[in-house]
């Protein structure tokens, strides 16, 4: 068993550690490399484009300007842009040729924001069946969050986004780190939520978790998000237990011209983002983007600043081709550089046994996707992908290598006149290394593994319009707990074309991860004392290779109309029962000399807990003028965990989830024809329930937005955040070694330039 070293041995070994970090230079180098290249294709097509003093405006360019001065606010659960471009963006299938290149250019994007909210029910989405179906007929609790929504939100990253999603749980821990889940179990390293951007699968194998701060996307080319509550493994695969984040970014043919914003204020102290977009030919499109942004430390509960600022960098492509009516290829790139400053409390076996240390944590990491889409008919369609991730994360007590590589092929096609059958392969093999230290270790150091998927589901029309039952299951084989089935039945009824009622009952597992089986972690050091002979005692969490799934059997129902055109309701119910869910055992102390006399207080995992949730969720958008939109969200959730060993305790924070959420976000378009251009006011109120400890209280958040588009070309906006209070705790310690901050009272200003 690999055994703690002593603190001054650990800090030398992490030092060189991170002394040693050879890339840095190299991945610089290549993202400022971008950043020239897109500059340098900017002025080249500023240089390039035609001037007509008096040329008149054409009809098309008339009803987009009338279009974008009546341009309002979008309502979240309904939103979304679509992308019709045969198979979507995401992986996802859909046969329509409607988005073929024309000859006199490309279609310009959807403008959401003048439909109205029945409009908005029609909305297509692809996250529910893995091919394209309208939101009101989705028989599943999904949300979407649109472009418009993030933009209207004045966020500047994708976990403050997801605060929009009526039964998600967002809690801030330190300024570059998040805890996410969806219905319970919220820690950071929250582990039942799966996390797609453009069909890669960004949930690591480390811990079944996502590294937020990575994410760190150029908001402006997101074209949706779209969010499910409840189990997605039916469709998506192990891990894909409380949820499913598909974040959808837009086709390279939405984003032609440039793109340039800059702006800064007092927690977002500078950012900046350049993007172009081109053509190739006439049927090919690109663009390449460069975005850094520097964030300010936050705060400890005694007013000291905590040493938590950090900075990322990143860069990418995208091209788009469309070689046949039948064909479309698409290829993205992504590379990207974090620096994080991170406040941490290192256990040490010497008085006064913690140690709080500023430390650093650089994380470099790269991406490449390629997708081919092929139409056989108007019902039938294939979809090839592979993807290519690797990422090297460097932090105090470990260093972090990864890469993956992910092949999944899929078939959609009618069978008769009531079935449409979808179906698909997936391969997935991933290899890591992880260096050794008194803190962190894992055994082996290097592991590769494994995961083969089958999936198949039939929607089968029981009545047309108005009953149709969707069946289907997953079929995954693993390296830690081998063969894996995950099925799924759900119901869609539609009793009227604006009133949906739909069920399901789901089983979805969350496998093991590499730290379940293979970790070793010194969590804590308590001080000694006359019980343990005066000597301190060193908790240590161990891996088991015994460690099995978790198990989740779900009942959901859901309700969503649009009766009238201007208001629309969601509301969906559920209850979760969990077995075999991660417990930690404690086992007997002994003694040990290496390297200083102490006890050794050993816990592993095994699956010794059971819980049942229960939670309701609404969503609700208004529109009582045409310039202005109102969207709230309720969020009713209750979790019991049990256990019948005594010995098994569950993992801090697990059970700590706030049993009331409410979000109400106003959105209006200020109709005063006396200001010079167009101006946006935007509100949003957060707030949730305190938590099941003493010291976190209820929150309650006020996000303020202004912005003046002066002319088409040119936008200024002022942001405010977290506006009643000069800074509030949001949730619980980062679990390994965390030192918890304070959200405090922001503001950012922003120029944003498009031609």
């Amino acid at each position: 068993m690999l055994r703690p070293v002593h603190s001054l041995q650990l800090a030398s070994k992490c030092e060189k550690t991170r002394s040693s970090f050879p890339f840095d230079f190299e991945w610089r180098g290549a993202l400022w490399i971008i950043a020239c290249l897109i500059i340098s294709m900017s002025i080249v097509h500023a240089g390039n484009a035609p001037v007509e003093a008096d040329a008149p405006p054409n009809e098309d360019q008339v009803s987009s300007a009338e279009s974008s001065e009546e341009n309002e606010g979008t309502d979240g659960e309904l939103g979304g842009g679509d992308d019709d471009d045969g198979f979507d963006d995401e992986g996802d299938e859909g046969f329509d040729d409607d988005d073929d290149f024309d000859d006199e250019g490309f279609e310009e994007e959807d403008d959401l924001s003048d439909l109205s909210l029945q409009d908005l029910m029609e909305v297509e989405v692809t996250s529910v069946k893995k091919k394209k179906g309208k939101l009101k007929d989705s028989p599943a609790a999904i949300f979407v969050i649109t472009n418009e929504d993030i933009k209207r939100s004045g966020v500047r990253t994708l976990p403050e986004a997801l605060r929009m999603v009526p039964g998600m749980m967002v809690t801030k821990m330190e300024s570059s780190r998040w805890a996410i889940t969806a219905r319970g179990f919220n820690t950071r390293f929250a582990n039942k939520l799966l996390v797609l951007i453009d069909g890669r699968s960004v949930y690591t194998p480390l811990f079944s978790g996502v590294y937020w701060g990575a994410q760190d996307l150029l908001l402006e080319d997101v074209e949706r998000i779209e969010v499910i509550r409840g189990p997605g493994g039916a469709l998506w695969g192990a891990n894909a237990v409380n949820g499913v984040i598909n974040i959808i970014t837009k086709s390279s043919e939405k984003t032609q011209g440039t793109f340039a914003e800059v702006g800064g204020g007092t927690h977002e102290r500078f950012f900046s983002s350049l993007r172009y977009g081109g053509r190739i030919s006439d049927n090919a499109t690109y663009r390449a983007y460069m975005k850094f942004a520097d964030r300010e430390a936050y705060e400890l509960a005694n007013n000291l600043k905590a040493d938590d600022a950090w900075n990322s960098t990143r860069g990418g492509f995208r091209v788009d081709w469309k070689p046949s009516d039948e064909d479309s290829i698409m290829a993205i790139g992504d590379v990207f550089y974090l620096n994080q400053d991170v406040s941490e409390n290192i256990p040490t076996l010497t008085a006064p046994y913690t140690a709080a240390l500023d430390t650093r944590t650089q994380f470099l990491g790269s991406s490449f996707l390629t997708r081919w889409d092929r139409s056989l008919s108007e019902t039938s369609g294939l979809s090839f992908q592979f993807y290519y991730e690797h990422y090297d994360r460097d932090t105090y007590h470990s260093r972090q290598i990864r890469d993956t590589f992910d092949f999944e092929a899929e078939h959609q096609f009618q069978w008769g006149e009531r079935h449409e059958i979808n179906w698909g392969l997936n391969l997935r093999y991933w290899k890591d290394h992880i260096d050794q230290s008194g803190l962190i270790s894992f055994d082996p150091i290097s592991e590769g593994d494994t995961i083969f998927s089958l999936f198949v589901q039939d929607d089968i029309k029981i009545a047309e319009d108005l009953f149709t039952l969707t069946l289907g299951s997953k079929f995954e084989y693993n390296d830690y707990t081998k063969f894996e089935v995950q099925p799924s039945a759900r119901f869609l009824l539609t009793p009227h074309e604006n009133h949906t009622v739909w069920g399901a009952v789901s089983r979805a597992v969350r496998t093991p991860s590499r730290s379940d089986h293979t970790t070793f972690v010194v969590s804590a050091v308590r001080p000694p004392t006359a019980m343990t002979g005066f000597l301190p005692v060193q908790a240590n969490f161990t891996g088991d290779k015994s460690f099995d799934s978790e198990d989740l059997y779900a009942f959901e129902m859901g309700y969503r109309t649009s009766f009238l055109e201007n208001l629309s309701f969601d509301i969906t119910g559920f209850f979760n029962r969990y077995e075999n869910l991660r417990s930690l055992i404690i086992g007997s102390t002994s003694f040990s000399s290496n390297p200083v006399n102490h006890l050794d207080l050993p816990t592993a995992f095994d699956n010794d807990t059971e819980a049942d949730a229960f939670g309701v969720e609404m969503a609700s958008s208004w529109k009582p003028l045409k310039w202005w939109t109102i969207t709230a969200a309720y969020t009713f959730f209750t979790l019991d965990l049990r256990t019948e060993n005594r010995n098994a305790q569950t993992l801090a924070g697990e059970d700590h989830d706030p049993e009331h959420q409410i979000v109400f976000r106003s959105s209006i378009n200020l109709p005063f024809e006396c200001l010079p251009g167009k101006w946006e006011f935007d509100t949003w109120l957060y707030y949730t329930d305190a938590l099941q400890v003493d010291y976190i209280g209820s929150t309650l958040k006020l996000d303020a937005r202004l912005s003046w588009q002066a002319t088409e070309n040119v936008e200024f906006t002022i942001v405010g955040q977290n506006l009643l209070e000069r800074q509030q705790r949001e949730g619980l310690d980062d679990p390994l070694y965390g030192i918890g901050t304070e959200v405090p009272r922001g503001v950012y200003a922003s120029l944003t330039l498009r031609f």
